[in-house]
């Protein structure tokens, strides 16, 4: 009798588990909602992990759990504690009743600049009667731009002859009829060739036709993340990072001068090809919170990979700017090809500041004798 007994609850326990898994299972989903997509290092944001039930039958037991990318944490980075390997997940335990649905809601912290990745989550599921763990995933898949530092790694913005923020204004040297918008007194310093000596005679003083100007930004920055020749095997991932907090640095103290601002980089854009882009970001001072959302979520949404070489990021940057204006690069590599096209930058006009990146704690490929500088422990050599 007690075998038969036996016999009947394991069978029962069988019948039920099978029909629990083809029931609940399926109908189990999930579903993160963020409040953010974007966040500066050392922000945060609220993510909320809503599972539910659509079945007619209970889910005793439901561990939900994911894995953090490495930009993404759980403890504010400014307590200073390391986490451990547990604190890297998120992991949520909840008991679901028929027709029910369950949301928890966590703060993440951004601790490492690019774009980070919220896959999917992993679920354990039990029946609450057997011991049989099932084990499913839930695709969700978010995008979090965390954005770089506000830091400088080449110094202050003061190194520089040339005030951040200065305008550059070019007159046309030959114009047209068209040209000429207005008549005005004439002031020390006017040209002779745009005075209006007919108008001069009649009126008896110095007129001056006033005639339009072409105005270029207030500066263009310049972001290389090359670092060494053989740039599409690979490179330095401490400079390249340094480089985009530098560029990013430079960026905010021009709008912090309501410059007008572009930015051009030959880093990969997240999302796009190794291709030569449309320039990385063209904003306008001052300094917001807006503006410094848009330049930091531009900037973080950089790779540390290169998609062209430092050089054919200068000939873009002539090619694409034909008046004089101030360029500003970053970068902690060069070679004679680029120092070519840096020449010819600087004999189109346009005033140029070079911020090389000299000091890195991470050491780079190793340095060839073929003439062009490389990273190395504690400085450059030649």
């Amino acid at each position: 009798m007690i075998v038969l007994l036996l016999a009947f609850v394991v069978l029962s326990l069988t019948f039920w588990s099978y029909w629990w898994g083809r029931s609940v299972l399926p109908q189990i989903t999930g579903e993160m909602e963020v409040d953010s997509t974007s966040i500066k290092n050392g922000g945060c944001l609220h993510a909320t992990f809503t599972v539910r039930n659509n079945a007619r039958l209970p889910a005793p037991f439901v561990l939900c759990r994911m894995t953090l990318p490495p930009g993404l944490s759980l403890r504010d980075p400014v307590l200073g504690v390391a986490e451990t390997e547990r604190e890297r997940a998120l992991a949520v335990s909840v008991s679901l009743r028929p027709r029910e649905a369950v949301s928890a809601t966590f703060t993440l912290y951004g601790t490492r600049r690019g774009i980070q990745h919220l896959r999917e989550f992993q679920l354990e599921l039990s029946d609450g009667w057997t011991p049989r763990r099932v084990h499913q995933s839930i695709s969700i898949y978010r995008l979090i731009s965390v954005h770089p530092r506000d830091v400088s790694h080449t110094g202050e913005p003061e190194r520089d002859s040339m005030p951040l923020g200065q305008r550059v204004r070019n007159r046309k040297r030959f114009a047209t009829s068209q040209d000429w918008i207005d008549l005005r007194p004439y002031r020390s310093g006017d040209s002779p060739r745009d005075m209006a000596w007919n108008v001069s005679a009649r009126r008896g003083e110095l007129i001056v036709l006033e005639r339009a100007d072409s105005e270029s930004p207030d500066a263009i920055v310049v972001v290389n993340v090359q670092t060494h020749l053989d740039f599409l095997f690979g490179t330095n991932t401490k400079a390249s990072e340094a480089c985009l907090e530098d560029g990013f640095h430079l960026t905010l103290s021009l709008l912090r001068e309501e410059a007008s601002v572009v930015v051009y980089t030959n880093a990969v854009q997240h999302g796009r090809s190794r291709s030569i882009n449309a320039p990385l970001l063209n904003q306008k001072g001052p300094l917001t919170a807006a503006a410094t959302h848009r330049t930091g979520d531009a900037f973080g949404r950089l790779l540390e990979q290169t998609a062209f070489s430092f050089a054919r990021l200068l000939r873009v940057v002539r090619q694409q700017t034909p008046m004089p204006t101030r360029i500003v690069i970053v970068t902690p590599y060069d070679d004679a090809e680029s120092r070519a096209a840096l020449s010819e930058l600087e004999r189109a006009g346009h005033r140029v500041s070079v911020h090389w990146l000299r000091r890195l704690d991470e050491e780079a490929p190793d340095v060839q004798d073929d003439g062009h500088r490389h990273l190395s422990r504690g400085g450059w050599q030649e």
